[in-house]
């Protein structure tokens, strides 16, 4: 199915629907939480009614995106008095990646998939997943901008140029398309600040977040041989500085800066006996969201992530292992680039 074709299906669903639940994955990213405040602000401007929930509350650091406080969570979710039009899922490569909201997203058939994860964990009725759009809000400006005519205001405009600025870098990795170019042109025209949103998305952390920045980085370990360069943050490190989440998202990309690397991973021990992992290519030719897809997780060729249910030094060397094998495996090093 067509990329055109694939967004008339959906358009088709929201045009005739009148009440929506809308939701992301889990710890959402700037692509996921634009994408869900971009489809509720965009769905609302046509008189719509949308029900955005995520598992956890929308995290501190995109709380300066407009809308983001309709959010709810499941245990807050409004009993519904009259019946969902549908279910829409949102830059998710996998309906487990939603967490608890899961079971309220499935009782609002039919279930709307939009993604551009090339996962092998495709689902929903009616699916829009194309892989070659720079981010999920590349695909939400096509359907609710061009195709549902919504008016462009700066609130949707601004939450549409989040998604593109984080997915792409700041329109640095290999993922930016002359698309995601034209569409930042037009955000932009629309009232859209590319400084404003760099400077919140990649370049404002907390002190917190800064110390643990640090202890990440003087703690990472390099396998120069084989290209890996690996960090581990233990949950005494991380209840040490009231870590959130959140707070590590970044410290990955700072890893894969290490010019001999082929493959950076960050290890973060969280309760429960598992390991959160987020995992960058450095290497084109190294696909670590097959590494990731080994161990439930998921995400794009050159960016993953996944969870190890295991103690952390368990963890960590199975993971490893993971990425020595993906290694082997891969061609020779190609093009090698901070995309």
């Amino acid at each position: 199915m067509g990329r055109r074709e694939a967004l008339e299906r959906v358009a088709a669903v929201l045009s005739d629907g009148g009440r929506f639940i809308a939701t992301t994955h889990l710890r959402p990213d700037g692509d996921a939480v634009g994408s869900l405040l971009a489809f509720t602000h965009g769905m609302t401007a046509l008189g719509k009614t949308v029900l955005p929930v995520t598992e956890e509350p929308i995290p501190r650091s995109y709380r300066f995106l407009p809308g983001w406080e309709r959010v709810t969570q499941p245990d807050t979710y409004p009993a519904q008095s009259r019946a969902l039009s549908a279910g829409v899922c949102l830059d998710c490569d996998g309906l487990d990646r939603t967490g608890t909201v899961a079971p309220l997203i499935a009782a609002a058939p039919p279930l709307v998939n939009i993604d551009h994860h090339g996962g092998i964990k495709a689902f929903g009725d009616v699916r829009c997943i194309l892989p070659e759009a720079s981010c999920t809000g590349e695909l939400l400006m096509e359907l609710l901008v061009d195709m549902l005519a919504v008016p462009l205001d700066r609130d949707l405009a601004t939450c549409l140029l989040a998604c593109h600025i984080y997915d792409t870098g700041r329109f640095s990795q290999s993922n930016t398309t002359p698309q995601a170019f034209r569409n930042a042109a037009r955000l932009v025209e629309a009232g859209a600040s590319v400084e404003d949103l760099a400077v919140r998305l990649f370049a404002t952390r907390t002190y917190r977040r800064t110390l643990l920045r640090g202890r990440a980085l003087a703690g990472a370990e390099l396998d120069a041989d084989a290209g890996i360069v690996w960090s581990v943050l233990s949950l005494a490190v991380l209840t040490s500085l009231q870590a959130e989440p959140t707070d590590t998202d970044g410290i990955v990309e700072e890893l894969r800066a290490v010019d001999s690397s082929r493959v950076a991973a960050l290890v973060s021990e969280a309760r429960g006996g598992e390991c959160r992992i987020s995992l960058r290519s450095r290497d084109s030719s190294v696909d670590v969201a097959g590494i990731a897809a080994r161990f439930g997780g998921g995400g794009h060729f050159r960016a993953a992530g996944c969870t190890i249910e295991a103690p952390l030094v368990e963890a960590t060397e199975r993971l490893l292992a993971a990425i020595r094998d993906a290694l082997d495996a891969a061609p020779d090093p190609g093009a090698r680039a901070d995309g």
